[in-house]
């Protein structure tokens, strides 16, 4: 017996750009890498998306979840960059603050007080060098909270033992 051939339904497709201030990205759709560039808009089936965008070099990656809807246009925008500023603060009221000499990822950036702009989300190498003391950590930096990493700068007077401390 000859059935009616049964149609397809329709596919129900929407867009997506992305927009982002760092061009650096892997981007992924649900957990799977595209092979698209970051100016070209995606094609995406109607419904719940996981879309996010990862930077190798700084293992920061930023997810959101997206709507799409048929034959509809959306554009999202993620900011990839963030800030981090270095400052001093004195140990004893009137004491003059330390200059710190400020490395990221061992590329010299500036003098404390020190406010960096533009630096690419996820973790970095900062590196602070005062009076020969050097002293490395490693920040996150997000792009939706400025970074401030203080120091405090503890200068040790001499002690002269006297006679009468006993070591044991």
């Amino acid at each position: 017996s000859a059935s009616k051939a049964e149609e397809m339904p329709k596919v129900r497709m929407g867009f997506l750009k992305i927009e982002t201030d760092y061009q650096g990205v892997e981007v992924l759709v649900d957990g799977e890498k595209i092979e698209q560039s970051l100016d070209e808009t995606f094609s995406l089936i109607e419904g719940k998306h996981m879309i996010s965008l990862y930077i190798e070099e700084t293992n920061y990656t930023h997810s959101v979840v997206v709507e799409v809807t048929d034959g509809i246009s959306r554009t999202i925008t993620v900011p990839l960059k963030g800030s981090v500023e270095v400052k001093t603060y004195a140990e004893k009221a009137g004491q003059k603050l330390a200059v710190l000499d400020v490395y990221i990822d061992d590329k010299y950036v500036g003098q404390s007080p020190f406010k960096l702009n533009g630096l690419v989300a996820g973790t970095h190498m900062l590196k602070v060098i005062a009076e020969n003391i050097i002293k490395e950590r490693k920040i996150e930096v997000r792009p939706d909270s400025p970074l401030l990493v203080k120091y405090k700068i503890v200068r040790k007077t001499t002690v002269i033992p006297s006679k009468d401390d006993d070591d044991g």
